[in-house]
């Protein structure tokens, strides 16, 4: 695989990624320049992160990194475990709420046709107007 291949993808998976986490942060749309650049940037990011793993084991003269080092490139980067916990909590969070986001709808259809069918009886005490 050439360097321009291996780019690409790279580049196609950050870019699958971060719209993921943008997504996630209530982001509906995303320029493909601006994708590009942040796919740019956190790709540099991963690689800076990765290369000082591997230089904490290389200081250790392990030649396999172990968890102590990715451990100390985050202390460096002032990321704990914790915060990494409670990032993946919410995004257990954010993936659940489609199937609560998509039963409250049915909810809310189904009073709709309550209170559409109910309207007659009930005169002026329900609204049937749409809400923006």
């Amino acid at each position: 695989m050439s360097s321009s291949e291996s780019d690409a993808i790279r580049q196609q998976y950050m870019r699958r990624a971060l719209s993921i986490l943008l997504r996630g942060t209530n982001y509906d749309t995303a320029t493909a320049s601006s994708l590009d650049v942040l796919s740019t940037v956190g790709a540099l990011y991963m690689q800076t992160m990765f290369a000082h793993v591997h230089a904490y084991a290389e200081h250790a003269t392990r030649t396999r990194p172990n968890m102590n080092d990715v451990g100390r490139a985050l202390d460096e980067r002032r990321v704990s475990v914790g915060q990494l916990d409670s990032y993946r909590r919410t995004e257990a969070q954010i993936r659940s709420q489609p199937a609560v986001e998509a039963a409250v709808l049915r909810l809310h259809e189904q009073a709709e046709k309550w209170t559409s069918a109910d309207s007659s009886s009930m005169g002026a005490f329900v609204d049937t107007r749409a809400e923006d």
